[in-house]
């Protein structure tokens, strides 16, 4: 089984932790795809590895094809998410 140590907690859902993850991502069409995609998992109409690799797969083909298509736009604002990769470029480039 694969387990994960991360905060001081330990899982052993993998696929838990990697659909978490995916809702962080700033485009809203990603976000209601991926809510429909967790919608027909919930309903047990999907079904996806333990380890969320099929998952991972099926996002990032949806991500290339945004990408490709010119459909990949940030539109969720995220201050929060801005303010951490601006603070991020302002230390990297010694601006802070």
């Amino acid at each position: 089984m694969y387990e994960l140590n991360a905060a001081g907690e330990t899982t052993n859902d993998l696929l838990e932790n990697l659909i978490e993850a995916l809702k962080e991502a700033p485009d809203s069409n990603f976000q209601r795809w991926l809510s429909n995609q967790v919608d027909l998992w919930s309903m047990r109409k999907l079904d996806w590895k333990q380890d969320g690799s099929d998952l991972m797969e099926e996002a990032e083909i949806y991500y290339k094809e945004a990408m490709n298509n010119h459909r990949w736009v940030r539109k969720t604002y995220r201050p929060d998410v801005q303010y951490a990769f601006k603070s991020t470029y302002l230390m990297m480039n010694g601006l802070r």
